[in-house]
């Protein structure tokens, strides 16, 4: 881990969460499934207990952790992770039908500029539009997977109408990809890293992470060089708090 992420994370601060008292839904972007389990499925299982409606958005495929894969092709893969996300989001409290997949290219999700990200921002207008939440919960702006830096990018530029929708920033890849540049901007966000308590959640939520197999367990897809959760990413999301940033709205 960035010697300066330590840092931050040491000198967290407990995040406030009387935003939930004045929410009725939520909208979770991932990139890819397994996404919200990993980096928010614990505030997931609390929004759910407090009756909060949670959508979840999931903006690829998925098809890229195994692309060599001898035993299924890439439409199967892509079903088989997505069924995973909605046992995964089953455990956490969300509905099938709260669920919706857009199904981009994984590892190529298009950033602002690029073609096709006009395209991903109105699909994702067209779901805010029906569910008005008061808060957004999306991968770190400055993520090192471009999936999750396009993802950001895709969700500000659909929220630009939306003013009144607090968005908390969550962390992935930056606990062990990240590099100084990366974590440098979170030091001039007001509040900087803040937690949220697992508790009673824990529980759920490393429930819910064991529901993507296809990206624990190696043979699932038969890939020798696909990629796989190993242990040392795994217990940066594994303890009992999650680290959120609360973006600054402009």
């Amino acid at each position: 881990m960035n010697s300066k992420l330590q840092s931050l994370l040491k000198v967290s601060t407990e995040i406030d969460t009387t935003v939930f008292q004045r929410t009725t839904s939520c909208l979770v972007i991932a990139p890819h499934p397994d996404d919200e389990s990993l980096g928010c499925g614990g505030l997931i299982a609390r929004l759910c207990d407090l009756q909060i409606a949670v959508h979840v958005i999931f903006t690829t495929d998925g098809s890229m952790s195994h692309p060599h894969s001898r035993n299924t092709s890439t439409a199967a893969r892509c079903k088989m992770r997505e069924q995973e996300a909605i046992s995964a989001l089953r455990i956490l409290g969300v509905e099938e039908k709260n669920i919706t997949f857009f199904r981009g290219k994984d590892s190529a999700l298009p950033a602002r500029g690029e073609t096709g990200f006009p395209g991903f921002v109105a699909q994702m207008i067209g779901i805010i539009d029906g569910i008005n939440p008061e808060l957004v919960l999306v991968p770190y702006e400055f993520d090192p997977h471009r999936d999750h830096r396009a993802s950001w990018q895709i969700t500000i530029a659909a929220l630009e109408h939306y003013p009144g929708a607090e968005i908390w920033q969550y962390l992935i890849w930056l606990y062990t990809l990240g590099k100084e540049g990366d974590v440098e901007p979170i030091s001039n966000i007001p509040g900087g890293i803040q937690y949220l308590p697992m508790g009673n959640q824990l529980g759920k939520k490393r429930t819910a992470i064991s529901q993507h197999k296809s990206q624990l367990i190696p043979d699932v897809f038969d890939d020798p060089d696909g990629f796989i959760l190993v242990n040392e990413v795994l217990q940066n999301f594994y303890g009992d708090k999650e680290y959120y940033i609360k973006q600054v709205k402009s």
